[in-house]
């Protein structure tokens, strides 16, 4: 058996199960955003999403979620850029009755904007290192958590 299809054999079924849904999610995402922009996308992605009953163990979910989000990143089709993924994992979450927040940072290097997306739940980055808001400012408000501003 080739060794990609036997690391993937190895990886727990809930990050298989994940991994499809995601790749299938991110380029979808990335079409979305460049047709609606952001705040529609977020908009419609909460109006139409019915959530499913959430999972026992919620971290343990959501972090198998973002490994197989890390799988796509580095193996897929389409990996997309930081705010597809993103998009493509908060909406996975709240397909899982799982509340996230998007969170958008910036910084400029050597005279040039660069801006980032990632996950967070409860206050911990998903998608990315742990030292994200330090290496980017998060904007002042989430967005797509409860309670936040779609944009």
């Amino acid at each position: 058996m080739p060794q990609l299809l036997r690391r993937y054999f190895a990886l727990p079924r809930e990050v298989r199960s994940a991994y499809w849904t995601l790749a299938a999610s991110v380029p979808r995402m990335a079409r979305a955003l460049k047709r609606k922009g952001l705040r529609e996308l977020l908009d419609r992605t909460r109006e139409t999403t019915q959530p499913q009953s959430q999972p026992h163990d919620v971290p343990a979910f959501a972090r198998a979620a973002a490994r197989a989000l890390a799988i796509v990143q580095h193996f897929g089709p389409y990996r997309g850029a930081c705010l597809s993924r993103s998009m493509a994992l908060w909406a996975y979450l709240l397909e899982h009755g799982i509340e996230s927040e998007i969170r958008i940072g910036s910084r400029i290097t050597d005279g040039a904007y660069d801006g980032h997306a990632w996950v967070e739940l409860d206050g911990r980055v998903l998608n990315d290192a742990a030292d994200v808001a330090d290496r980017y400012r998060p904007f002042d408000r989430a967005v797509g958590g409860p309670g936040s501003p779609t944009a």
